[in-house]
């Protein structure tokens, strides 16, 4: 796979904790026999559907979801295993399809696509269906809520935030960052927007509050 970058403006994403609670509550209470929605599924639907309907060009294009995914339960990690453990999962779906959905719907199907992490031989067959895609329609998500960063202490105290600066020529990406003391609101960098598209892809942020 050979994505080409394109280039980002940065943004600094606050979503606030009640519109999470709102969208686990309202699929948990609307679905049955699944397990309950994560804040990672909820941010991560959020942000790929109000993405979407601002990048969209055409309802038939193919867009894709990429998230990252530990497998350290999968592949038998010992507890204080320091190195990289983890692999990429993918979602495929028409701008249509998602910019249309429910939020319930593209819950779902991330929930569907972690269901599969245990089946993934290796990364390549994950991400080699991206040939021939258009980077600015791929979307890659990373959380750094569980990893211990903002546990880090050097002697002056634990970090006020953490944050991810990304680069200006990349794939589109964001991370949810670790949760700062006493806020109560989700914080996310990204670097997935155009200069010219990022007026209306906060104002799709907007609509869901």
């Amino acid at each position: 796979m050979s994505l080409s970058p394109v280039e980002m403006d940065y943004l600094d994403i606050t979503i606030p904790s009640s519109l999470i609670s709102r969208i686990k509550a309202d699929f948990d209470n609307n679905q049955s026999n699944v397990q309950p929605c994560t804040l990672f599924e909820a941010a991560m639907a959020i942000l790929w559907q109000c993405r979407t309907r601002v990048v969209m060009s055409n309802p038939d294009t193919p867009m894709a979801l990429l998230f990252a995914s530990s497998m350290r339960k999968h592949v038998g990690a010992k507890d204080g295993y320091y190195g990289n453990c983890f692999t990429m999962q993918a979602i495929f779906a028409t701008s249509g399809e998602v910019a249309n959905s429910h939020i319930d719907d593209i819950v779902n199907s991330i929930k569907r696509a972690k269901e599969k992490v245990p089946e993934i031989g290796n990364t390549a067959s994950v991400i080699n269906p991206l040939n021939g895609t258009a980077t600015y329609n791929v979307f890659i998500v990373s959380s750094w809520r569980n990893i211990g960063l903002d546990t880090v202490d050097f002697g002056s105290g634990r970090p006020a935030r953490v944050m991810w600066p990304g680069n200006q020529r990349s794939v589109p990406s964001s991370v949810l960052c670790p949760p700062i003391k006493d806020k109560d609101r989700i914080k996310i960098s990204a670097r997935c927007i155009k200069k010219e598209h990022i007026d209306a892809f906060l104002k799709e942020l907007e609509r869901f509050k």
